[in-house]
C-alpha cells in the first residue's frame, strides 16, 4: 500500500515536470514565431523602399 502511494506521488512529480518542460517550450516557440513574424514584417516593409 505505502509503496504504490510513494510510486503514485513520483509519477505524479514526473507530469507535474513534463507539463512545466511543455508549457516552457511552448512559451518559447510562440516568443520566435512572433520575433520572426515581426522580422519578417519589418522585411516587407523594407522592400518596397529599396524597389
Amino acid at each position: 500500500m505505502v509503496n504504490s502511494e510513494r510510486s503514485k506521488t513520483k509519477r505524479d512529480t514526473m507530469q507535474c515536470i513534463s507539463g512545466i518542460q511543455v508549457a516552457t517550450l511552448q512559451g518559447l516557440i510562440l516568443k520566435m514565431s512572433h520575433a520572426l513574424h515581426v522580422s519578417i514584417m519589418d522585411s516587407l516593409c523594407w522592400v518596397p523602399s529599396l524597389l
